[in-house]
């Protein structure tokens, strides 16, 4: 799915990504977690307040369309 927005933001700072465990997860999901602290700093649009508010969550699994596309991501964020 594309999105024309933005959903939130996620700033990288002191975060790092890793393959997905297979056994958990959906296809080609990569997942960002933090070095140094449980909760990842981050924030969303609420879409029906339209309201920013703060994301509270230790990790962010993502997936991709193709193992390469992860692979671009995955690279791109370390």
């Amino acid at each position: 799915m594309q999105d024309k927005e933005p959903r939130g933001i996620i700033p990288l700072e002191s975060l790092s990504v890793r393959e997905c465990a297979e056994e958990q997860s959906r296809a080609h999901c990569f997942e960002l977690f933090g070095l140094h602290t449980d909760c990842i700093k981050a924030c969303k649009t609420d879409k029906k307040s339209g309201k920013v508010m703060e994301g509270r969550h230790n990790v962010y699994k993502m997936s991709a369309a193709s193992a390469a596309e992860m692979e671009d991501w995955i690279k791109c964020i370390k």
